[in-house]
């Protein structure tokens, strides 16, 4: 008898199970636990889709695991909350759709030592016995959407093991996929692109003193432009209708300071104490007539620079979200730390009036890709600070554009593991 031994001196009587019913991830969850069990211990256990075996590891969301939990239905679980549970000769590991099941089961991995430091640097240790840990485990992490740019976890596979399920990530179904903004950021252009419209419409560019400026680098939109926002309303729900089943779109200010000082925009912002006014104001007008055709859609738009300090008495449409950017913040120093104290009263303001609000960090030297980023030190209290303010999307910027600079293996490995689990 094996006893409470999954693998011994090589061979084993366990079977993995996966759910003729199966998603892809989990399908590749039932894979990724054959592969390195058998690198662990030598033993190669077979996938089966019928639940006939004594000693099974039950992956994913089937009926016999359901039996097996205390809970009536795998709908209760979040898309990446996790369930880990030994009962008598059986182990489940399962969680939410889509990636749920596949975090589980690295979760589980590294539980029996596996460690996956970089794309090219998968640790696994050599023990031809494993012991059946005895383990009950549910956990669903506090941030929903968890997305670093840097080059090295571009790969899917890695990204994926790292539990990171971002815009950048690119991750196919079969490894559960990820969270799609349509346009990302700075979308003003995007969609209302200055090469094309400027010569016949200047009125609908940012004014600034006697005339309109547009495009990426150099302008904004007027937002009090009617006609403008009736061209923005057909374009947005166009990209909408092509991409079915996304859920969040950027409707966000091109990356400058130029924005509107026309008599009707710089009004309202008088008014309200912040150019954050005309930004909500044109974004609510958005949301309100893409909620009518896309009830579930989110419309993003960011505070950064101008528009970081929140209105004083518009409040963003209950189908927005609101990314607040941290690039003033002084990165020596923790966020939590009196030289930050005006970002996080920022925060708390963008919170107590908007329905959904997310961070954009930088973890990263922008002036200088290669040299050292003063942050190294307190990035995991940093990422505690905003989990205590109610965050559910963080996004981390790194050095994406080249593989070299201030140890870039060991900030993806950390980020990724604090993201997942800060505690």
């Amino acid at each position: 008898s094996f006893g409470d031994e999954l693998v011994r001196e090589g061979v084993s009587e366990y079977r993995i199970y996966c759910a003729p019913d199966a998603i892809p991830a989990e399908l590749t969850a039932a894979e990724e636990l054959q592969k390195f069990i058998e690198q662990i211990s030598g033993a190669k256990l077979s996938i089966i889709r019928t639940p006939d075996s004594p000693k099974i590891i039950l992956v994913g969301q089937s009926e016999r695991a359901q039996e097996l939990l205390d809970f009536e239905d795998f709908s209760s679980l979040t898309s990446d909350e996790i369930i880990l549970k030994t009962v008598g000769d059986s182990i489940i590991i399962s969680g939410g759709r889509p990636r749920g099941t596949l975090y589980a089961a690295y979760e589980w991995l590294e539980k029996q030592g596996v460690r996956f430091f970089a794309p090219d640097e998968t640790l696994v240790p050599h023990k031809k016995t494993l012991q059946q840990i005895p383990i009950n485990e549910r956990y669903a992490p506090a941030l929903n959407i968890r997305e670093i740019l840097y080059n090295q976890i571009s790969d899917e596979v890695f990204a994926a093991r790292m539990r990171s399920n971002g815009h950048w990530q690119t991750i196919s179904p079969a490894y559960g996929g990820h969270n799609r903004i349509l346009g990302f950021c700075h979308t003003f252009d995007t969609f209302i692109p200055a090469k094309e419209f400027f010569a016949s419409k200047p009125e609908w560019f940012s004014l600034g003193g006697d005339k309109r400026i547009g495009g990426q680098q150099q302008g904004q939109l007027c937002l009090s432009n009617r006609e403008m926002r009736a061209e923005m309303l057909k374009r947005m729900a166009a990209l909408l209708r092509q991409n079915p089943g996304e859920n969040i779109i950027s409707l966000s200010q091109n990356d400058n300071a130029n924005y509107c000082k026309c008599p009707e925009c710089q009004a309202l912002d008088s008014r309200e104490g912040s150019p954050s006014a005309s930004i909500i104001n044109f974004v609510n007008s958005i949301a309100e007539e893409l909620q009518r055709e896309f009830p579930d859609v989110i419309v993003e738009t960011l505070a950064y620079m101008y528009s970081r300090k929140p209105p004083a008495t518009i409040r963003p449409r209950e189908n927005t979200l609101i990314r607040l950017c941290a690039i003033e913040f002084d990165f020596s120093k923790p966020m939590a730390a009196p030289a930050n104290a005006r970002f996080i009263e920022e925060l708390t303001r963008w919170q107590q009036i908007a329905p959904r609000v997310c961070i954009w960090n930088y973890t990263a030297n922008y002036s200088n890709l290669r040299i050292p980023h003063p942050n190294l030190s307190h990035i995991g209290e940093d990422i505690k600070t905003f989990v205590a303010h109610h965050i559910d999307f963080l996004f981390q910027e790194g050095n994406h554009s080249t593989r070299y600079g201030d140890m870039t293996e060991l900030r993806v490995f950390l980020l990724s593991k604090l993201m997942w689990n800060p505690a």
